[in-house]
């Protein structure tokens, strides 16, 4: 389909595209566990509202998306974004969403983290990565920990899922704290 742009062992990473959005991936959005923070606004996302999204990644230098796919099925898993870069200040917001119950976060959500945080600061120049986190998530509170990420923010009572109100944490990554994957 598309060109790999980032190489890991058991994942590429590779331009996001419309083809992309099919009712699998937009269902793996109305998932909240899934993806609590997802590029959309709406709880119910269509197809439509996502091919938005798509546009305005496509058509501003300041955000990245990328489709996390596996190397040996060739399939799309999930989604990894570098979103509102700020070039002067040098830093960025990176999310990601695994859709396909086979890939984990510490699996293969590490690998496309790493692949991406390493670009952004080797080959982006940035110097400060962001990233977003529903208190409870233990998965994704243990992998940016990982990689080297500290808390930074606590917004408390933040988002509403699943009936009840949870905090959101932002955590930061400087250029000089990241732990690359490595198995």
């Amino acid at each position: 389909m598309g060109q790999p742009f980032l190489v890991g062992e058991r994942i590429y990473l590779r331009g996001f595209e419309e083809f992309d959005i099919t009712e699998e991936y937009v269902g793996w959005l109305k998932n909240q566990r899934a993806t609590p923070i997802s590029g959309t606004t709406k709880d119910q996302p269509t197809a439509s509202d996502v091919r938005a999204w798509l546009k305005t990644h496509q058509d501003n230098t300041n955000n990245l998306a990328f489709a996390i796919v596996d190397k040996e099925t060739d399939s799309h898993v999930g989604t990894i974004a570098l979103q509102n870069i700020h070039w002067v200040h040098r830093r960025a917001h990176i999310d990601m969403l695994l859709g396909s119950k086979a890939f984990s976060v510490q699996d293969c959500g590490e690998e496309a983290m790493s692949l991406t945080i390493d670009y952004s600061f080797q080959r982006m120049g940035l110097h400060k990565i962001l990233s977003t986190s529903i208190a409870g998530e233990v998965e994704r509170m243990q992998l940016v920990e990982k990689l080297g990420f500290k808390s930074e923010v606590v917004f408390r009572q933040q988002v509403f899922i699943d009936g009840e109100y949870s905090d959101l944490v932002i955590h930061g990554l400087l250029s000089h704290e990241f732990k690359k994957f490595s198995r």
